[in-house]
């Protein structure tokens, strides 16, 4: 069954236009605060291209492009107000080697004009994804087939904590591979084998995650 997964390098585009559009507003804000004409220049072409990329190029340095469908939309805020603050602190360096402004007001304006436009922008964009996702997640359109493996109790408790789970995280479980040989469920899940065959099991069945009670 093929499923209307989105894939990361959306996710990662999506992020580059929130950077093109972010870049724009600050450019034009800036030049508000430094009381100069709101026209381009090659200051404003050159930092269409540059601007994103090297914003594309922080958020890989940290990890925001793993793991899509295991984002949280609280903590995904979280980790773009913090990104977002330190990649402006840099940004704000690097504006400095060629602002010659000595008000040290400008600067704040500054700093907190491309903190503001990087975070809102790019958060806004992200949560429409993450929205997206949820939706699949909770519809079933999405899902990842799942191992369970374990013995005894734990593995009966765990798989009735999948299940019966409000959050809906897309675990469909496929099957259950016995750590000593013993099947604990009566029926669903299935009883695939013991889980020193969990090579062939996971390849048969097309297994994407496992979990260990």
């Amino acid at each position: 069954m093929k499923q209307p997964r989105i894939n990361i390098a959306w996710y990662a585009a999506g992020d580059f236009i929130a950077a093109v559009f972010a870049w724009i507003s600050f450019y034009f804000l800036r030049k508000q605060i430094i009381g100069e004409a709101p026209v381009t220049g090659p200051y404003f072409w050159g930092g269409l291209i540059i601007y994103p990329l090297c914003w594309l190029t922080f958020y890989h340095l940290t990890g925001s492009y793993k793991y899509l469908y295991n984002k949280s939309r609280l903590l995904e805020l979280v980790k773009t107000f913090n990104h977002s603050f330190i990649g402006s602190v840099f940004f704000l360096f690097f504006l400095l080697v060629y602002d010659n402004t000595a008000n040290y007001n400008v600067h704040y304006k500054e700093f907190f004009s491309a903190w503001a436009t990087q975070f809102i922008i790019t958060y806004f964009i992200r949560l429409l994804f993450l929205l997206k996702i949820k939706k699949q997640l909770t519809s079933g359109t999405v899902f990842f087939n799942t191992l369970l493996t374990g013995s005894g109790k734990a593995a009966l408790n765990l798989y009735q904590a999948v299940i019966t789970n409000k959050e809906k995280t897309g675990y469909r479980i496929a099957g259950f591979a016995s750590v000593n040989g013993s099947n604990v469920f009566s029926g669903k899940p299935a009883h695939l084998g013991s889980i020193k065959d969990i090579n062939t099991i996971i390849n048969t069945n097309n297994i994407e995650e496992v979990i260990i009670a």
